[in-house]
Parts: C-alpha cells; sequence; structure tokens
C-alpha cells in the first residue's frame, strides 16, 4: 500500500503486515484530480522545499492540489502521520497496480484509522471551533437538523457507486464527515439519521459493529446490497460491479472496455460461488427477466 507521508506530502510504499497508522479519503472525483506521475512530479519540483513550502506551493497548484494538501493537513491536525487518497496513491497507469488496488480497496477503508468523508457540495453554518467537543456537536446537530438536512443528504457524493463501500467498510467511529471548507459536520454516530435518509440503507448497517462482521453475524443479503448499488452511478461503466467487489467479499481481475453487461455477469459468477444465498437470482429475475445466469 502506498501512502503520503502528511507532513512532506511524500510516498513510502508498505507491505501490508507494517502499514502504520493511517488516514484515508472518501471524495467525489472532480475535473483536476492529481495522479501519480503529476504527483511524483511536485514531490520532485519541490524535494528541497520546506513542510510549509510544500504546502503552500500545493495549495497554489490547481483545484486537486489542494484537495490533497487539505487532506493531509486536516489528517496531520489529528496526529495521523500518514494517509491514502485514490487519486494519487494509485499509479493507474499500471493496469496490474490498478486492478490489485480496487481488490484490496475495501481492506483498506476497514483498517483506516479515520476515512474522512470530504463533501465538496456542502457547507455546514458553523465553525468547528465554536463547537468545542463531541457533546457539543450533538445538541448543534440536532437544533439545527431540519435546515441542515436537505442540504448535506442532496450531496452528490450519497450518488456514487465507489463511496458505497467507502462508507459501508469503517466502523462507525472511523468516520468523519467534512464540509466543503474542511470543517468537521460530525461523525457517523450523529449524522447516522441523515446518512440513512440519503441512501436507503437501515441504521442498523452503521454500526460500530462493521459491515463486515455484520455480514459475518446476521448476513446481509445479496438483494439487499444490490438495492443499496442500484442508488448510485458511476463514470466508467464497468465500475458498477468492479465497485461491488469487496462489498461481496470477492475478487476478479478488471478488464475495462468489457462493457457493464460482461462485467457484472463476472461480478454474478464470482458471488455465486461464495454464497448460496438466492436473493441476487429473484432479484435479477424481477428487474430483468430477460437475463438469466447460465451455469457450465
Amino acid at each position: 500500500m502506498r501512502l503520503l507521508r502528511t507532513k512532506t506530502l511524500e510516498f513510502e510504499d508498505f507491505l501490508d503486515s507494517q502499514l502504520p497508522i493511517y488516514a484515508i479519503l472518501s471524495h467525489r472525483w472532480g475535473e483536476h484530480e492529481v495522479s501519480y506521475k503529476e504527483m511524483r512530479g511536485f514531490q520532485k519540483e519541490h524535494l528541497a522545499a520546506t513542510n510549509e513550502e510544500r504546502y503552500k506551493a500545493a495549495e497554489a497548484s490547481g483545484l486537486g492540489m489542494a484537495k490533497i494538501k487539505n487532506f493531509c493537513q486536516k489528517a496531520s491536525s489529528n496526529s495521523f502521520d500518514w494517509g491514502w487518497i485514490d487519486t494519487c496513491c494509485i499509479d493507474k497507469r499500471s493496469s496490474a497496480e490498478l486492478s490489485e488496488s480496487i481488490n484490496a480497496m475495501f481492506k483498506w477503508y476497514a483498517r483506516s484509522s479515520v476515512c474522512y468523508i470530504y463533501l465538496s457540495d456542502f457547507e455546514f453554518p458553523v465553525h468547528e471551533q465554536d463547537l468545542g467537543s463531541e457533546h457539543n456537536i450533538r445538541a448543534w446537530y440536532h437544533r439545527i437538523r431540519p435546515t441542515m438536512s436537505p442540504s448535506f443528504q442532496a450531496s452528490a457524493w450519497f450518488t456514487r457507486g465507489w463511496t458505497l463501500q467507502e462508507l459501508l467498510a469503517p466502523k462507525s467511529s472511523q468516520i468523519s464527515c467534512l464540509d466543503v471548507n474542511w470543517t468537521l459536520v460530525g461523525h457517523l454516530g450523529v449524522l447516522r439519521d441523515d446518512v440513512s435518509a440519503a441512501t436507503g440503507i437501515a441504521k442498523m448497517f452503521l454500526t460500530e459493529m462493521g459491515f463486515r462482521n455484520q455480514q459475518r453475524q446476521s448476513g446481509v443479503s445479496i438483494a439487499r446490497i444490490m438495492s443499496w448499488a442500484s442508488r448510485r452511478n458511476t463514470s466508467r461503466e464497468e465500475d458498477v460491479a468492479y465497485c461491488l467487489l469487496g462489498l461481496f467479499n470477492v475478487h476478479m481481475p478488471l478488464l475495462y472496455g468489457e462493457g457493464a453487461v460482461n462485467a457484472f455477469y463476472r461480478l454474478q459468477i464470482e458471488i455465486m460461488k461464495e454464497s448460496d444465498d438466492e436473493s441476487l437470482l429473484l432479484r435479477q429475475l424481477r428487474e430483468h427477466p430477460h437475463l438469466s445466469i447460465c451455469w457450465d
């Protein structure tokens, strides 16, 4: 796993067995995101700079680089020395690295010590310094919820395919929602009602137990997960299937260009190899009666 040192904006690679404590970012991609290659160029250009100079240079280098800097600054201010963001920490020029990363992404989000959900289209109506404590955040939230909830629930973050696993993989205490100004809106425990309303995910699945533990202990039907995913969209058609790999705990190679139908067919095959839950078949027959799964 390739992490960013939050104070210096420099990369370092780690084996899974040697991973340090790290923060992770969940966000909606914009038009000016920074690739791994571009981040390496920035690092080389500012090799001799101080940490403060790197921060200033990143802030002045466009929206994508400013997002990386703000994420790292937020993580560092909360005592996290390492961070991960999907835009620049994966070298997408390598199909092997991209495939490995996407197959491991659920695990990476689950292992993080904090997951910052960045809502670039929502502004919280108070500065976090005015709140002071978790108790004050809860009290303030309940007072302003009637006016805040509609705009919070309308965030496009709740409509993206990839952010579904990023919401469910961490435990509730690991998730902090941030607004466009990187101000703390609240932790998932405070915002559970609104998150449930925005996603259609029952509050019982947004808990400290963690999604994977719920799958093991009480079971979460395939059809239920598919229903959550059906409310979301992706930029690349194959990602409607690839973004669900971690939720179903299955692995398969990525074949961009195969199309959504083929990608989803392969996903179903992998799911059925691991599960005897027939709700997938029932949901498919109900919604797409012209389709069927063929077995050799």
